[in-house]
């Protein structure tokens, strides 16, 4: 167990829930996994499917080669572009 988490017999757990860390950065910000999954949406392993298959922004390493950070504007543009696309696709079911 690292620190900052805490064990609930068979699954560890981060100490922290995601509801707690704060996203309200803005511009080149570089979010940890944990903010890219809250403002996201996404679950850990759905983030990198999202990268592999949707388009969503690679990470930016940093310090050492484990260490990936995501950069908030790609992220929010991402996102954007998905309603975007939403939007889009009830407009053409709708004018049908």
């Amino acid at each position: 167990m690292t620190i900052g988490e805490v064990s609930t017999g068979k699954k560890r757990q981060p100490a922290i829930p995601l509801e707690a860390i704060p996203i309200d950065l803005q511009g080149d910000a570089l979010l940890t996994a944990r903010e890219t999954m809250r403002r996201a949406g996404l679950a850990y392993s759905s983030l990198y499917e999202a990268m592999r298959l949707r388009g969503f922004p690679k990470p930016v390493k940093i310090g050492g080669s484990r260490t990936n950070r995501w950069v908030l504007r790609e992220v929010d543009a991402w996102i954007a572009a998905r309603i975007a696309a939403r939007d889009a696709s009830k407009a053409q079911g709708a004018a049908a």
